[in-house]
């Protein structure tokens, strides 16, 4: 990312496209996508928290009639346009097949935050998973932690909404410092961006953060180590949006 790719003009005015009145956040025009640092990055996000997120945005009416071609390719957080987002979780099941003369690998996840697994799923080639590694198949045979980067793909049914793997970031056995280190990222965020509005004027302490990968410190944030897998059937809980 360059310095100019973070220039914002001296009044965005022009390009606010929507403030609620209720909640106060301002929705700005697509111009600004790329001056939002969330936008350029890859969000840490449990699946359950995505899952509810996407759920909101298929019901608000709001962000369908203010971006009704990006409904597919992105998924809104508050004000915040988020295109990649970065999973963590255990293999639980996987199957192949062939897609237009290309080998993919259809799999679920469950990285312990209880949803319902049979509601999301994701898509990865083979190629992509034979550059990370040769042995990277028989890791998913044993039912391995896999971290990595997906978008949207809207193979979208009543109960079901599909991922594209685009990135393998790690696939190991089960460790459970870097599965709590991944939570405790995602809660970070998660509470960033549900406490403090976008602002493509402001460049906050949140986005030097991520500029700086990490550089600067961030509050401590104590959370309780997850589970063990026990189980493939959850309910997600009631939590506040």
């Amino acid at each position: 990312m360059t310095d100019n790719d973070m220039v914002v003009p001296q009044d965005v005015s022009d390009y606010i496209l929507y403030t609620s009145d209720s909640t106060g956040l301002i929705y700005y025009t697509p111009n600004l996508f790329n001056r939002c640092i969330y936008y350029q990055s890859n969000v840490h996000i449990l699946i359950s928290d995505l899952l509810r997120t996407i759920d909101f945005q298929k019901r608000n009416s709001l962000m369908r009639n203010l971006y009704p071609l990006f409904q597919k390719e992105l998924t809104f957080i508050q004000n915040y346009p988020i295109r990649y987002f970065t999973i963590h979780g255990k293999v639980i099941s996987f199957r192949m097949r062939l897609i237009q003369n290309q080998d993919f690998i259809i799999f679920k996840l469950d990285d312990n935050s209880n949803y319902k697994i049979h509601s999301i799923q994701f898509k990865c080639p083979i190629s992509l998973l034979s550059d990370y590694s040769n042995e990277a198949l028989s890791k998913f045979e044993q039912h391995c932690y896999l971290t990595c980067t997906v978008e949207k793909a809207w193979y979208l049914t009543k109960d079901m909404v599909e991922f594209n793997v685009i990135k393998i970031i790690n696939i190991y056995d089960l460790n459970m410092f870097e599965t709590t280190k991944f939570w405790t990222k995602c809660i970070q965020t998660r509470n960033i961006l549900m406490k403090i509005p976008w602002n493509p004027q402001e460049l906050q302490r949140n986005e030097l953060y991520l500029l700086k990968d990490g550089q600067k410190k961030t509050p401590e944030v104590h959370i309780e180590i997850p589970r063990q897998n026990i189980s493939t059937n959850y309910n997600a809980p009631m939590v506040e949006s």
